[in-house]
């Protein structure tokens, strides 16, 4: 037993600093101008024009914001107004007008208007996913797009994809319009934050976080062969074989989020079969874990509650399965309830009371 807990402590710990190095390591170079947010749907960029070394700008803050339309250039020139200013990046569904909520589904527009720039100098934006389709026009030429935008349900087309793009202004300020639709989540708009910034440290960003999910893939992916073949000759440590489906489950979650390095290596996945398996994660890791100290700390994990999650996991894994991403995904906030709790459920000290208090309220 002890020698068991020793081979897991070594991977477990060998995994933290890894996961602190890189983490440290994005978060320095991914450093932005604080000093700098959207206010009434305006920025100005005249001040971080004048720094020698330039930090990213986080375009996050209050947006103009156009629900059911798809506002043009010429629109913005003719005067049209917004529905709201809204704080972004956040999901839409936050949003109210005259009271009533938006919902999920649906289409709009959101504006920034940027000034303080230098005409004729190049810059880049970074740009995260958007639920679930984008198109971006900088002075209304169309500068990136992902899925298919429309106001109609039956045209739109989700995609999960990163853009990196460079552009030059044709004048000391812009205007940046983002249609964005979505009809396949529960959740839409703009919940991903955009980046602007010179091409090269754009650049030196994105080829960042290529390196981290890289180095974490890497790192997990061969933790999870290591423990395997260790379980592979010695068939009575089930622990190895626990921890080892762990590794697997995060690095494949890991493939789906960050650089999504699932488009490098599996390009003909669609927008439905990503977004179930990132769910499926979500169910399995902390199930994982429970069977993992379960071998390490037989007494420390109550039987029955582990028991119960992992039922619970097979059941949201086939309803997950089964059904549409809509349904699905709209029960996320039940189901990170469940994983946060799960920790304290499978305590062999908490759990009693858990379900003690459980069949009180029946």
């Amino acid at each position: 037993m002890k020698h068991k807990k020793q081979v897991i402590s070594f991977g477990l710990i060998a995994l933290i600093i890894g996961i602190s190095f890189t983490a440290l390591l994005f978060y320095v170079h991914w450093e932005t101008d604080r000093r700098l947010s959207v206010q009434g749907g305006r920025i100005d960029l005249s001040d971080w024009e004048q720094q020698p070394d330039r930090n990213l700008v986080s375009l996050t803050g209050e947006w103009e914001f156009y629900w059911k339309r798809l506002v043009t250039d010429k629109e913005l020139r003719e005067g049209v107004k917004p529905d709201l200013l809204v704080t972004a990046p956040k999901v839409w569904n936050r949003y109210r007008i005259n009271g009533k909520g938006l919902g999920g589904t649906g289409f709009g527009t959101y504006r920034l208007h940027v000034t303080g720039i230098r005409k004729g100098e190049p810059l880049a934006l970074w740009i995260p996913t958007f639920s679930t389709a984008y198109r971006i026009y900088i002075d209304g030429k169309l500068l990136a797009a992902n899925g298919v935008v429309s106001a109609y349900e039956k045209d739109g087309k989700p995609e999960y994809r990163l853009n990196q793009v460079c552009f030059t202004p044709s004048g000391n300020s812009l205007d940046m319009i983002i249609q964005v639709s979505n009809y396949t989540y529960a959740r839409g708009g703009m919940w991903g934050t955009l980046y602007l910034g010179t091409p090269k440290r754009i650049e030196s960003s994105r080829d960042l976080l290529l390196f981290r999910d890289s180095f974490l893939l890497g790192s997990f992916f061969v933790m999870a062969f290591i423990y395997g073949s260790l379980f592979f000759f010695r068939r009575r440590e089930k622990s190895h074989i626990f921890f080892s489906a762990l590794c697997g489950m995060i690095a494949v979650r890991t493939l789906l989020h960050g650089s999504y390095l699932f488009k490098t290596f599996f390009p003909f996945l669609g927008f439905s079969a990503i977004i179930r398996a990132d769910y499926m994660t979500l169910y399995w890791i902390p199930i994982l874990l429970g069977l993992l100290f379960q071998k390490l700390f037989p007494d420390e994990i109550h039987q029955k509650a582990l028991k119960i999650f992992t039922g619970y996991a097979v059941f949201m894994t086939a309803l997950t399965l089964l059904t549409p991403v809509s349904f699905f995904t709209s029960l996320i906030y039940g189901i990170e309830i469940m994983i946060l709790s799960s920790p304290a459920i499978f305590s062999s000290e908490c759990a009693p009371r858990f379900f003690e208090t459980e069949s009180m309220l029946r």
